[in-house]
């Protein structure tokens, strides 16, 4: 019969994944009153059509576990929108390992796969205090590979479960000395994680990951929107002495405590690729409060 993780497997959007994650969390295992399979495919039967192992139990050719899937990812569209998900590889886990009963708290959904993997969904903004607790509650007893990116909708070639698959192939990539942190901005990278990795934006440590995120709520908590897309435009700009003259006048648009920041970060003479990284950043993090 299927595990979790080959249900997981055959979500094609972030609706289906989190709606599959939230049965499996109920601990609702996908027809296992029905030892026996589907008929095999015909012109008159067949199995389900969603996962192609079990009988068919409506009318539109669904099993039940599918059907219930297809029935409650309906009104997931807006939460899902705004969510991340994280794939982890770990040495062991130093939490109790009980299914729906995830590390901490804060989610969206969770489900461990076995006593190393677990997958879990959560709004995106809480993405960096999830982190720190995780960080200060399990300190060194964890070590291990979370692969965080968010998620897709239709109309993809390929869909969430191709994408999962990606994620457990290269988990082994990344040496279990320590925790690390893998972050992809789309889906998609992971199909081509080599492109991200050359450009020093893929792999990180936990801590220093951690630290990104800080720097992008203290970002969004001193600039304004339209000043941050502005900076952006200024920093990337190709022509240096073009750049030099705007400089000036943005300078004099923002606040005292934002150009303090952006000189204490020496941000003028950051690469391009630390720039990216932290401007994807920034859909991960709230504002900073003042001080």
């Amino acid at each position: 019969m299927l595990t979790a993780l080959d249900w997981l497997r055959r979500c094609h959007t972030g609706n289906d994944l989190l709606a599959t994650l939230k049965m499996l969390a109920e601990d609702l295992p996908p027809a296992q009153e029905e030892d026996n399979l589907g008929h095999p495919y015909s012109a008159l039967s067949g199995p389900c059509r969603r996962c192609w192992v079990y009988p068919r139990k409506s009318e539109n050719g669904f099993c039940g576990f599918c059907t219930s899937i297809i029935q409650s990812k309906s009104g997931l569209k807006a939460v899902v929108h705004d969510s991340v998900v994280i794939w982890g590889y770990v040495s062991h886990f130093p939490w109790e390992v009980t299914p729906g009963d995830p590390p901490l708290g804060n989610l969206l959904s969770y489900c461990a796969i076995d006593n190393q993997h677990f997958l879990l969904m959560m709004d995106r903004l809480l993405l960096k205090s999830w982190l720190q607790d995780l960080v200060l509650t399990y300190g060194m007893n964890l070590l291990g590979l979370m692969q965080i990116f968010p998620t897709m909708g239709q109309g993809k070639s390929i869909g969430m479960g191709d994408i999962l698959t990606r994620a457990v192939h290269q988990e082994s990539l990344v040496a279990h000395d320590q925790l690390w942190v893998r972050f992809f901005s789309s889906a998609h990278q992971l199909t081509s994680p080599h492109l991200r990795d050359q450009k020093g934006m893929l792999t990180f440590p936990v801590t220093d990951f951690i630290g990104l995120l800080e720097m992008g709520a203290v970002f969004r908590s001193v600039l304004r929107p339209e000043e941050q897309q502005d900076l952006y435009t200024l920093l990337t700009h190709a022509d240096k002495e073009e750049q030099s003259f705007y400089w000036g006048r943005f300078s004099r648009r923002i606040t005292r405590r934002a150009r303090d920041m952006i000189d204490a970060w020496n941000v003028r003479q950051w690469p391009l690729t630390r720039i990216q990284m932290l401007y994807e950043l920034l859909d991960y993090v709230a504002p900073a409060p003042h001080s």
